[in-house]
């Protein structure tokens, strides 16, 4: 199996012909050799580690870890069981090797980004596209992981199972070492420039189209294609799923949004119309869709414009969010100081 994309993914750091050709062997050695189902978060570690031993930095093993197991796993060429993630699971009596010559890597080129889906468990679709996101980057798991998110930033409970606020998305994103804006009025070409640049861009969209406020959804954008000069979008759903969307359908919902406090209330408007969370690490290097790698300094992000109103939407998001952790203590018969915990931002 040929890799070109990893292999460009090291010419920046001076891994390049022969030592590339055998790193990447190496790996497929490794993951062929496994007899018995293991975890892709698993595989992608060990993956890392031994990118990282040739002489590649820690973000970037993670990312050239990420494509070829992703790559493996796409292909059905390695046993893997469901990770703690709930990614998508394959079936290992399915196990097969694939043909040699197919080159599993080449569908991960053109403008698209190896993001590895996660599955939400109740309304966690914010934590979970958040904790795909860090999990892009090779953030550890003591800060990626979707149940970490959960408990720093939103509700969860027998009684209250809230919505993940935007603001607090942004606060927990910089309090992990990260730089965060969070973008009004967005475009797609905003999308365009993020992904060209290997940023996934997470957006606030309505997914079910009806414009009501009964379906607003977090998600990655994390690829597009130009098609007869028509452009689509490509969304790592946190549903564990991907959605293609094409421009004129993706800027329909993801304008103006609505939201519904409960089913059959009525839709209010919000402030939020066209946001976009750009995320990235504060040092290092990404990788581009053509396998180039660029130092985070010189990438740009949408300037964070987050308006008076959206404030105050994040204000009063807030005082739901603590009502949430409230009913869920006194239900489980936990302490009801919440202050220690009460962040400004939405969980509405």
């Amino acid at each position: 199996m040929t890799a070109p994309l990893v292999r460009r993914a090291f010419q920046d750091h001076q891994i390049t012909g022969d030592e590339a050709s055998s790193l990447v062997a190496q790996a497929e050695r490794r993951l062929h050799e496994r007899q018995a189902p293991v975890s892709p978060e698993t595989l992608r570690t060990e993956m890392a580690a031994m990118i990282q031993e040739a002489g590649l930095g820690a973000p970037q093993s993670a990312v050239a870890a990420t494509r070829i197991v992703d790559a493996f796993v796409r292909a059905g060429a390695t046993p893997v069981m469901a990770d703690r993630f709930e990614t998508q699971a394959f079936d290992p009596a399915e196990f097969r090797f694939p043909d040699p010559t197919a080159g599993a890597m080449e569908a991960l080129a053109g403008t698209s980004l190896p993001v590895s889906l996660q599955t939400q468990k109740g309304n966690a679709c914010g934590t979970t596209s958040l904790s795909m996101l860090l999990t892009y980057y090779g953030a550890p798991a003591a800060d990626a992981h979707v149940t970490r998110i959960d408990a720093a930033i939103r509700s969860t409970g027998p009684v209250v199972d809230m919505f993940t606020a935007p603001g607090d998305i942004v606060a927990y994103a910089r309090g992990r070492g990260f730089q965060a804006t969070m973008r009004h009025g967005a475009g797609t070409d905003d999308l365009r420039t993020l992904i060209d640049q290997g940023v996934p861009a997470l957006i606030l969209y309505d997914c079910d189209d009806r414009h009501d406020g009964s379906g607003l959804h977090y998600s990655l954008v994390t690829g597009y294609q130009d098609t007869d000069g028509k452009r689509a979008f490509t969304l790592a759903d946190p549903h564990g799923v991907t959605r293609t969307l094409s421009e004129s359908q993706l800027l329909r919902q993801w304008s103006a949004l609505k939201v519904k406090a409960a089913p059959g209330s009525p839709s209010v408007a919000t402030p939020y119309h066209r946001v976009l969370f750009a995320v990235i690490p504060k040092t290092g290097r990404v990788t581009t869709p053509t396998g180039a790698t660029r130092d985070v300094g010189d990438l740009w992000l949408p300037p964070d414009n987050a308006s008076v109103y959206a404030k105050a939407a994040n204000a009063v998001a807030g005082l739901v969010g603590l009502g949430g952790r409230l009913a869920n203590h006194i239900r489980e018969g936990k302490p009801t100081d919440l202050a220690p915990r009460t962040k400004s931002g939405l969980r509405g």
